[in-house]
């Protein structure tokens, strides 16, 4: 029971650090001219829809910085909006990283996503816009 209590603070504080980073990096996205990173790649980006959620998943490659994903989604595909954040470990290999993020709460029928990794370097990748047709489906009002 003891040493549950340890590794349970153990957690908080991994989460906590991990947060305050991300925190970080977003602020310095807003203060800093960023660079497009020439040897990193967002080679796919997928989605699955599922009971009126839709389940991105992307993979990269030559990812060597650390950093942190921005989502976006539009219902119009003009007007983005970020949705959520994912942390984007940088790997000394070049071999292809997974990542994955839930929409939970889709913005129309038809709904556009993209991705934008910014690394701790002030380096960025996009990803290509993707269409996903969300068969949500909505009760009736009596």
């Amino acid at each position: 029971m003891k040493n549950s209590k340890y590794i349970l603070l153990f957690i908080v504080a991994i989460a906590l650090q991990i947060n305050m980073q991300a925190q970080n990096l977003l602020v310095s996205i807003n203060d800093e001219n960023l660079i497009e990173d020439s040897a990193a790649k967002i080679s796919s980006l997928t989605a699955t829809v599922d009971s009126g959620s839709v389940y991105l998943k992307w993979t990269v490659s030559n990812q060597k910085e650390d950093g942190m994903y921005l989502v976006f989604s539009s219902s119009n595909g003009v007007d983005y909006e970020n949705i959520g954040n994912k942390i984007g470990v940088g790997v000394p290999i070049s071999n292809d990283i997974a990542y994955y993020f839930v929409d939970s709460s889709p913005v129309g029928e038809i709904v556009n996503y993209k991705l934008v990794h910014i690394a701790k370097n002030k380096t960025f990748i996009n990803s290509a816009t993707i269409k996903v047709k969300n068969k949500k489906v909505f009760l009736a009002a009596k």
